[in-house]
């Protein structure tokens, strides 16, 4: 009885250490010596593909302006490039700010849908709209064309566009994904800190991941560029669809990478409540994806070690905090030594004691950047956690309400 809850705590430490620790390591030497896609289009080459810009929007009056602004400075040639904007039924000024700004620009194109169903069903209408366009005229080429899946609360760069496309002349490339820098709110920094130090972190670890055969699984989702041969159509009640059709795109044998270059910023929320909010609607998401792909993790070769390592590890790490929390509760009644007891008070340290004490020091107006950083690494556990309970119980719609735009 003793071994076997000591194999069950050591288990769980090693998994833990091994998707956090581990693996970020061995990846990093796995990825020395390689460089990213070296087979790209020239700014200036004629035969650039056309790009249809995809966008689903729900009540975005606060920053939809600034991400119009952005696609229209784009360097990519305006000949090119036609943006596709859905409206989800939204009930603020977003419609009429984006039909006032779309005025006499022809590259633009709104289509407003008067019942709300969630952003899989608006990106699957934009797709289709953008295909029948590829196979409805003969004037230009969309025979390559691709899409971009944007968010309106990812700003680009004029270049963004390109670094994002330019890979597309590999023909073993399906999907690049972009650099999304984290823009912390000004004056009121909160858990945004510590999610500007995970998604850098984030974008190392996928870029690292597409330098192994194109092996990235899952871009960050703000803005991604998918080649319109790969494009599946996303159940309506997905709540992560990104990393469902790059995982789509690998199953139709594309490849998958990160580029470092093309850049894009988004705001990040300063509430720590806002974005548990956010992280559990993910985690629910993720459990759907696992559910949907499980089958990648028995083939046993380089991208079934990465999602192992990336993803499912790291969404089952809440049953391994459990697992190490209750394994050593048992150890104390039933082995009695002095150093499960050391081990349990440490426990109850890191996982309930400290999370309350930067709680009640930030209401006091104390940060500690550190402590900030283990409660929102406790609290992300705590949202994996409930999102799995979600998943069990069934997800209907693919309806979700958009973080507050800073």
């Amino acid at each position: 009885m003793i071994l076997t809850t000591e194999i069950i705590l050591i288990f769980c430490v090693l998994c833990l250490l091994h998707t956090y620790l581990i693996y970020p390591i061995t990846l990093k030497f796995l990825s020395r010596n390689k460089t990213n896609n070296s087979n790209c289009f020239n700014p200036n080459d004629a035969d650039l593909p056309f790009v249809f810009v995809i966008m689903s929007v729900f009540n975005e009056e606060s920053i939809i302006t600034t991400k119009l602004d952005s696609l229209l400075i784009s360097d990519y040639p305006q000949n090119k490039l036609h943006i596709l904007i859905g409206s989800d039924a939204s009930t603020d000024s977003t419609d009429d700010i984006i039909i006032d700004f779309i005025k006499d620009k022809p590259a633009f194109s709104f289509y407003r849908f008067n019942e709300r169903r969630g952003k899989p069903s608006v990106v699957n209408n934009l797709a289709k709209l953008a295909t029948e366009k590829k196979t409805a005229t003969s004037l230009i080429d969309y025979s390559s064309a691709i899409f971009i899946l944007t968010d309106a609360s990812v700003i680009l760069t004029a270049s963004t566009i390109f670094n994002l496309v330019k890979h597309f002349r590999n023909p073993d490339i399906a999907l690049v994904d972009s650099n999304q820098i984290a823009k912390l709110p000004f004056g009121k920094e909160g858990v945004a800190e510590a999610e500007k130090t995970y998604i850098g972190a984030e974008v190392i670890l996928k870029h690292r991941e597409g330098l192994l055969n194109y092996n990235m699984l899952g871009p960050l989702g703000g803005c991604y560029a998918l080649h319109s041969d790969f494009f599946s159509e996303i159940p309506e009640n997905r709540l992560v669809d990104d990393f469902y059709l790059t995982m789509r795109v690998l199953e139709k044998n594309g490849g998958s990478i990160n580029d470092l270059n093309a850049i894009c910023y988004e705001p990040l929320p300063s509430n720590i409540n806002v974005e548990y909010k956010r992280k559990r609607r993910i985690s629910t998401g993720n459990f759907q994806n696992l559910k949907n792909f499980s089958h990648f993790l028995w083939v046993f070769n380089i991208r079934s070690y990465i999602f192992w390592s990336h993803k499912v590890l790291r969404w089952l790490g809440p049953f391994f905090l459990l697992g190490i929390f209750l394994s050593t509760l048992g150890l104390n009644f039933i082995a009695h030594g002095i150093e499960f007891r050391v081990l349990f008070f440490v426990e109850v340290i890191c996982f309930f004691f400290i999370p309350l004490l930067e709680l009640n020091l930030s209401k006091l107006g104390v940060h500690s950047k550190y402590l900030r950083a283990w409660r929102y690494l406790i609290l992300m556990n705590v949202a994996l956690f409930e999102g799995f309970i979600n998943f069990l119980g069934g997800v209907k719609t693919g309806i979700w309400q958009p973080t507050p735009r800073n």
